[in-house]
């Protein structure tokens, strides 16, 4: 086998691999079209995923609530919901950005999805000789 025909071999695994991702790619962006993630930022401490869920679920159906934590297990002041559809996150965002949620007034936006996912990292953290 010449060098080109394996070359060819390994290009058509690859094609194929990162049509693979396209795909799975695509099926993300189906559902995102559907589903509106919230960043929801100051929040208390002690804020809960449940009394996230609580008080979005009076404008919508809620699918999703997360309060990011360090690795510790303590909160870090900011979570994220997800919502049924777009309706029910705009009416959200609107009647609770700057309300007051475990003392600390909420802030509220449409979490963009166009922010940098996967790839190599971005330097840093290297040792230089």
């Amino acid at each position: 086998m010449s060098q080109a025909g394996r070359y060819t071999g390994r290009a058509t695994r690859r094609i194929d691999w990162f049509g693979a991702l396209a795909s799975r790619g695509a099926i993300a962006a189906r559902r995102d079209e559907k589903l509106k993630k919230l960043y929801i930022g100051n929040l208390a401490h002690e804020t809960t995923e449940a009394d996230l869920m609580a008080r979005f679920s009076e404008f919508g159906k809620v699918i999703s609530t997360k309060v990011a934590a360090d690795r510790r297990g303590r909160a870090k002041g900011f979570g994220h919901v997800e919502m049924a559809d777009d309706e029910s996150a705009s009416a959200a965002m609107e009647a609770l950005r700057g309300k007051e949620l475990n003392g600390r007034l909420m802030d509220v936006v449409l979490e963009d999805n166009k922010g940098r996912r996967g790839g190599p990292p971005r330097g840093g953290g290297g040792r230089r000789r």
